[in-house]
C-alpha cells in the first residue's frame, strides 16, 4: 500500500499514514484535533535486501528536520488511523 504524508496546520507536524491507492483522504484528523491535509511529498522506494547499504546514505542525505518531521509519535498518531 502506498504511504502519504499529511500536514497539520494546528500542530506543524507531518503524519504518515498508509491507504488504498484508491481510497486515501484529502484530509484527516489529526491527534491535537485540528484537520491534517495531504501534501506533496518525495517519493520513496523500496530497496532490495542486497543493497541494504544504501538504506543509510539515503538518511544521511536528510536533515535532522526531514527525519523528525517524517517520525510520527506516539503524541501525533490521528485518531482515526487504526495501527
Amino acid at each position: 500500500m502506498p504511504l502519504y504524508e499529511y500536514h497539520c496546520g494546528e500542530c506543524d507536524v507531518v503524519i504518515q499514514a498508509e491507504f488504498d491507492i484508491d481510497g486515501f483522504p484529502r484530509e484527516i484528523e489529526c491527534s491535537c484535533g485540528g484537520i491534517a491535509k495531504k501534501i506533496i511529498s518525495r517519493t520513496s522506494f523500496n530497496l532490495s535486501p542486497w543493497n541494504e547499504s544504501l538504506r543509510g546514505e539515503i538518511d544521511y542525505a536528510m536533515t535532522p528536520q526531514e527525519k523528525s518531521e517524517r517520525t510520527v509519535t506516539k503524541n501525533h498518531i490521528p485518531k482515526n488511523l487504526k495501527w
